[in-house]
């Protein structure tokens, strides 16, 4: 299998791992739970059914998130060929068209190519949002009126590449996908993998305060820092969504030090503290579930 470090992770790196997942490990079920703008597949793996959902690039500077979970998924699946009993869905993928945006600049936008090269100003490596300039973790219905006066607050007041998440929540496709599949099924927890900080943000608004005593597990067994999230950072992001929405554990996890975007060797180098805290998630995700 490659390394996960030796290229950078796209929605072309993830159908190569894909392809190799599905033929090893057949029991793995892939769903496409929706589209990009440019419609890129947007693609569920599961194993079981329900558990633990994790989530990554939702930010498309951000991918050294997704080739982590995608190298956590080939590893628990093949703990579950050998005989373990495990309900997880990994999503490595959530926003293509940012990601590739991020890597590839604004050739990579397709009809949105002129607005992408206006707003990155000449920094696309930098690019958090989808194609059309809305950030994703911005997108969800929760906490938004806060969120968009400290948006406004911090002069992110229309499209760009960071921070601006939209006039209405579920506007984008991408977000759109992620809330109705939840809605679908029955998760026990959910989580969002971003970087950078070595930081775990856990619960919303005190709606699932269940979600405390993990993220302590969590910190302890990583050397990460489980803290309050601050600024524009507080609502409107997946995390805060599930929490309010089920009344369920949510997690926010920062992987990662230094300045985003992460050198991709990132993959390899923090992939044994991401794995021990993912492993808290979706070894028995019942005992965390209320409501």
């Amino acid at each position: 299998m490659t390394r996960f470090a030796e290229k950078e992770f796209d929605d072309a790196a993830l159908k190569v791992y894909e392809k190799e997942l599905l033929e090893r490990y057949p029991f793995i079920r892939k769903e496409v739970i929706g589209y990009s703008l440019l419609h890129r597949e947007i693609c569920a793996y599961s194993v079981g059914e329900g558990g633990a959902l994790i989530a990554a690039v939702f930010h498309g500077m951000e991918r050294v998130t997704g080739a982590i979970l995608t190298r956590y998924l080939f590893e628990k699946a093949e703990e579950v060929r050998k005989g373990k009993t495990l309900s997880f869905t990994a999503i490595p993928l959530m926003n293509p068209d940012g990601a590739q945006i991020a890597l590839d600049g604004a050739c990579a936008a397709g009809r949105y190519r002129m607005l992408v090269q206006r707003l990155s100003k000449k920094t696309p490596f930098r690019w958090q949002a989808n194609a059309r300039g809305i950030d994703l973790n911005h997108n969800f219905n929760a906490g938004r009126i806060t969120l968009r006066e400290n948006e406004i607050k911090n002069g992110f007041v229309t499209r760009g590449a960071t921070r601006f998440g939209g006039t209405e929540p579920e506007s984008e496709p991408e977000s759109a996908a992620l809330c109705d599949f939840c809605r679908r099924n029955d998760f026990a927890l959910a989580a969002a993998l971003h970087s950078q900080g070595r930081e775990i943000y856990a619960d919303f608004e005190n709606h699932a305060p269940q979600s405390a005593a993990i993220a302590n597990k969590m910190a302890e067994i990583s050397g990460y820092t489980y803290c309050e999230p601050s600024g524009t950072a507080v609502g409107g992001g997946f995390k805060d969504w599930f929490c309010k929405r089920f009344c369920r554990p949510g997690f926010t996890i920062e992987i990662g030090k230094g300045e985003n975007p992460l050198p991709k060797e990132t993959a390899d180098t923090e992939y044994d503290r991401v794995r021990a805290m993912l492993d808290i998630l979706i070894e028995q995700p019942s005992l965390f579930r209320e409501g």
